[in-house]
């Protein structure tokens, strides 16, 4: 086993501190292509060492607009606003998300080929055209999608008018499918940037889950699979699974009597079978938890 270590932007304010988190790799056209997320926040020590350099046994609280260099008995010793630290900071409310794009033609070398301020990714999918990266802009009201022929030159292609936060994104051919709280499913078509509001549909309608929410979605030649779950029942969800052969139509799959009602759900999709993961123990929507069980399977198309 191998590591390659990714170029990271520098620093050049001392009263800052970032951490860079690689989200999603994908293999695609033009090489491999990395997404990550660059989080950048105060650097207490600097700050109390530039602002209060002779105290002992303090601390800082952050509030609204500024943070307060604190004295062990409590006192405000001095308030320091985010703008004085940096202006970008202040716009963010004393955290800064930026995305960071790297491209590698051989997963070997690495170059940084793009940083994308105020937004932080959840996916990168790749089709014989090229790779698609989803965003959540930090303080705007919609979430773009950014596109690449060569995973180097990157464009907005369009934006959707929700913030997608907590989504979950899967590439179907030339579609972007995405799952949206609590349930709205969404195609982007990657040809013109248009958008086509999925309704919950028939497989949706009437259903017996109390508080239905799209927890993930997964796609491959053989269709989409969106697994859900009930939000009311705390944090051992029912859960269930839909499938579509093109992102259309929904057919709710009679899987209980073998994964159960009671689990956490990860689903891919391949060319002629899906991959499902259960966790009995986790909390919908989220990591699974040590043991799970595996199942190798294949769709039925019948309600």
């Amino acid at each position: 086993m191998t590591s390659s270590p990714l170029p990271v932007p520098s620093l050049t304010n001392e009263l800052l501190a970032s951490r860079v988190e690689v989200v999603a790799v994908v293999s695609g056209p033009d090489g491999v292509v990395a997404v990550g997320a660059v989080t950048t926040g105060v650097d207490e020590e600097a700050v109390m060492e530039r602002f209060a350099p002779d105290l002992t046994g303090g601390e800082i609280r952050f509030r609204d607009g500024a943070i307060d260099i604190v004295e062990s008995d409590g006192t405000v010793r001095t308030s320091v606003p985010f703008e004085d630290i940096s202006p970008r900071l202040a716009d963010q409310r004393h955290v800064i998300l930026d995305t960071i794009i790297w491209q590698s033609p051989d997963a070997q070398s690495w170059n940084q080929v793009d940083l994308i301020e105020n937004a932080g990714p959840g996916f990168i999918g790749a089709n014989t055209d090229g790779y698609i990266v989803p965003l959540v802009k930090l303080g705007s009201p919609g979430t773009p999608i950014y596109t690449s022929s060569n995973g180097v030159d990157w464009s907005l292609l369009t934006e959707l008018q929700e913030p997608i936060l907590g989504g979950s994104f899967a590439l179907l051919d030339e579609t972007l499918i995405v799952g949206a709280p609590p349930v709205s499913l969404l195609r982007v078509e990657l040809h013109d940037g248009t958008t086509q509001l999925v309704s919950a549909g028939p497989a949706f309608d009437n259903t017996d889950l109390a508080d239905l929410r799209v927890g993930q979605v997964a796609a491959g030649p053989y269709g989409v699979l969106a697994a859900a779950y009930d939000g009311s029942r705390g944090s051992v969800p029912y859960t269930t699974l839909w499938y579509s052969p093109d992102g259309q139509q929904w057919n709710r799959q009679r899987t209980n009597d073998i994964f159960g009602t009671e689990a956490n759900l990860k689903v891919a999709v391949g060319a002629d079978r899906v991959v499902v993961a259960t966790d009995p123990q986790g909390e919908g929507g989220l990591p699974l938890e040590s043991p799970f069980q595996v199942w190798i399977g294949t769709i039925s198309n019948q309600n």
